[in-house]
């Protein structure tokens, strides 16, 4: 009962694998669309996390009973715990909008930095966990997420190293002559 394999009846070749680095563009346009979303979606939850800091009253305050009737009272997280708090709420909106940049820009120091926002901003949510640093961790999920998909490729290269000044000649010397090193005497200088 066992089964022969035939072999397929010829068809149309495989088309050619693209040249470079191995994606096609299709691919590359798709992957950073996604890239581009991810790094927006860190940026709304960012400027979610500000804007819930300054404007939502989080904290439940005080209930009086006068004559003009009931009054309650409440306070933001920013009314509560004071202005420093600002800073590590608007840390991830920093992180996320150097990574937005470093998305659309084909930067190597770019994407460096912005990969050290990133991971400052993912170290604060971890130290921050008690006390609602977990709401900052989504923000590194996206940006990190932002940054794998942007292609390598699209970097640009680094520039060519100029030659050092000791190993080219100068246009006063002849080919023949090597450039004296400094501190050395040379004959008739003082």
């Amino acid at each position: 009962m066992g089964r022969e394999a035939r072999p397929l009846p010829p068809g149309p070749e495989a088309p050619p694998l693209p040249s470079g680095p191995g994606i096609s563009p299709e691919a590359r346009t798709r992957r950073r669309r996604l890239a581009l979303r991810a790094a927006g979606g860190g940026v709304a939850w960012s400027l979610g996390l500000l804007a819930t800091g300054l404007l939502v009253p989080l904290y439940d305050g005080q209930t009086s009973a006068d004559a003009n009737g009931l009054t309650l009272s409440s306070a933001t997280y920013v009314q509560r715990t004071g202005a420093w708090v600002l800073i590590p709420l608007a840390l991830p909106l920093l992180a996320s909008v150097v990574a937005a940049v470093a998305v659309t820009r084909p930067d190597r120091r770019l994407r460096r930095a912005a990969g050290a926002a990133v991971l400052a901003t993912a170290g604060l949510g971890l130290v921050l966990v008690t006390s609602g640093g977990v709401l900052l961790l989504p923000v590194a999920i996206l940006l990190t997420a932002a940054l794998r998909l942007t292609p390598r490729w699209a970097e640009t290269p680094r520039r060519a190293e100029t030659p050092r000044r000791a190993e080219t000649p100068r246009q006063s010397e002849t080919p023949g002559q090597a450039e004296t090193p400094r501190g050395a005497e040379t004959p008739g200088r003082r």
